[in-house]
C-alpha cells in the first residue's frame, strides 16, 4: 500500500503561494502589497496545508479559524491557494461554503481562470448541478445555507447532503473553508398564549 504523497511534500508551497499571490495582488488587483499582508498569507497556506494534512491522515478534526482582517485577501487568497492546488500533483478535494449564490459563482469563476481549466463549480439552486459532476471536481462551492441544511439533514440521520458535497472522486474532500462566519443566532418568536 503507497501513502499519499501529502507525507513528503506539501500541497502547496507556503513560499511559492505568497509570490503568486504578491503577483495576484499587485497585478491584478492593482493593490500595494505589505510585509505584513505576505506574513499573513504564509499563514494561510500554511493552515490550509495543516488541515489538509490532518484530514487526510485523521491527526485532527479540530477546525482551524483564520481572522486577518478585513481587506487582507482571505479570500483571494484561497482562490491563489485553490488554483494552485489544482495545479499541483496533489488530488485533493476542497469544499468552499461562502454567503451568497453570487459570490460561489464568482469564487468558482476565478478559480478556473487561474487553473487554466475548470477544476472547481458550484452547486446551488440558480444550476443543475448534478451530484455526479459535483463530485468529479476538485473544489465545490456551495452556500451557507446548503452547508447549513446538509448538517440539519446529519443531525436528523440523513448523511446524503452532507456526504453529497463531501465526496470527491470516492474520497473526503480534505479541505473544508467556510469564507465568512455562518450566522449562528436566529431569531424565533412566541406568543404568550402559546407558551402555556
Amino acid at each position: 500500500m503507497t501513502m499519499p504523497s501529502l507525507i513528503t511534500s506539501t500541497p502547496v508551497n507556503p513560499d511559492v503561494f505568497v509570490k503568486e499571490m504578491t503577483h495576484h495582488w499587485v497585478s491584478f488587483l492593482k493593490n500595494a502589497v505589505s510585509d505584513q499582508l505576505q506574513e499573513t498569507w504564509r499563514l494561510i497556506a500554511v493552515t490550509f496545508n495543516q488541515s489538509i494534512y490532518d484530514s487526510t491522515f485523521d491527526v485532527s478534526d479540530q477546525w482551524k479559524v483564520l481572522q486577518p482582517p478585513t481587506g487582507s485577501g482571505k479570500t483571494q487568497g484561497l482562490i491563489v491557494y485553490l488554483a494552485m492546488l489544482a495545479q499541483s500533483d496533489h488530488d485533493v478535494g476542497a469544499l468552499i461554503v461562502v454567503r451568497l449564490i453570487s459570490q460561489a459563482d464568482d469564487v468558482v469563476n476565478q478559480i478556473n481562470k487561474l487553473a487554466g481549466r475548470e477544476v472547481a463549480i458550484a452547486k446551488h439552486s440558480r444550476i443543475g448541478t448534478t451530484i455526479d459532476t459535483a463530485n468529479s471536481k476538485q473544489v465545490l462551492v456551495i452556500t451557507h445555507s446548503a452547508y447549513e441544511n446538509s448538517l440539519s439533514a446529519l443531525s436528523e440521520g440523513t448523511c446524503d447532503a452532507f456526504q453529497n458535497h463531501m465526496s470527491f472522486n470516492g474520497m473526503d474532500r480534505s479541505l473544508v473553508v467556510i469564507d465568512e462566519a455562518i450566522d449562528v443566532v436566529r431569531p424565533s418568536k412566541i406568543e404568550l398564549d402559546d407558551l402555556g
